[in-house]
């Protein structure tokens, strides 16, 4: 199949949107049973290959406008998809914290992928954003056999730090996670050992005043310290801003799509 590869796989029983991206990308939502997810493909897309990458938005995207995809001047997502890969984004809402809730989601929506006529592999290349990296980091620890590697890109990885210290996501926070207890059994710093099992590759900006850089360097030390296969790289002149994905393209393509 070369051309709506996607769409013309979807049951009749599934609701599709499709969404305009490029014309050269397939970019559809699709409402199976309670799954809300996108598929994102090249219209060369092949779906026998099973090549497909788990992404969760950042809090500042959902998955109708998320700009690793959409965004023009974000061309990592397009040579992402000339790779061959499907990209497949769970809604998990835009306050989701890492919650199970969003790793229910995430796994519905893994799992409804074959009833499509996708094949893909048990275990998939997972990446998140802020947000999202925490939302990645914490399937990873609750599905351990669905994550072949993991891309953390300025993680949210120390939650009570961050409901201390930003204001506007306190609320959020403390209603999600109602005692320390909660909040940490949702926080990866707490999971050193269990995601060492991984490959993992973290980012992030050195001038990220949101996002403390100090969150990644500490996750990263955790890891190493259980003896896990962890790469940190520390990105100059960029903050908390997907366009750091320009600076960091050709290392982050090579993490996701090894074998």
């Amino acid at each position: 199949m070369i051309m709506r590869a996607l769409a013309s796989l979807i049951p009749k029983n599934c609701k599709i949107e499709k969404i305009e991206t490029s014309p050269d990308v397939e970019h559809i939502r699709v409402f199976f049973n309670d799954v809300d997810a996108q598929h994102i493909a090249d219209f060369g897309f092949s779906p026998p290959t099973g090549k497909a990458l788990l992404l969760f938005c950042g809090r500042g995207n959902t998955p109708t406008n998320c700009d690793v995809i959409l965004k023009e001047t974000i061309h990592f997502g397009k040579r992402l998809l000339k790779e061959g890969y499907m990209i497949v984004v769970p809604n998990c809402g835009s306050d989701s914290w890492g919650s199970p809730d969003a790793t229910t989601i995430a796994l519905k929506v893994l799992e409804s992928l074959p009833c499509t006529g996708i094949r893909i592999p048990e275990r998939l290349p997972v990446l998140g954003f802020s947000m999202g990296g925490l939302a990645a980091l914490m399937f990873a620890v609750r599905h351990p056999d669905r994550i072949a590697r993991i891309a953390d890109v300025f993680g949210a990885v120390d939650l009570a730090d961050i409901a201390r210290r930003i204001e506007s996501y306190t609320d959020n926070l403390t209603t999600l996670y109602p005692s320390p207890e909660v909040m940490a059994a949702a926080t990866p710093l707490n999971y050193g050992k269990r995601l060492a099992q991984f490959p993992i590759a973290i980012y992030h900006g050195e001038d990220d005043e949101l996002i403390l850089p100090e969150y990644s360097r500490r996750m990263a030390q955790c890891l190493q310290e259980n003896g896990g296969e962890v790469t940190f790289t520390m990105v100059p002149h960029y903050g908390h801003d997907n366009a750091i994905l320009n600076a960091i393209a050709d290392d982050l393509l090579k993490f996701i799509c090894q074998e």
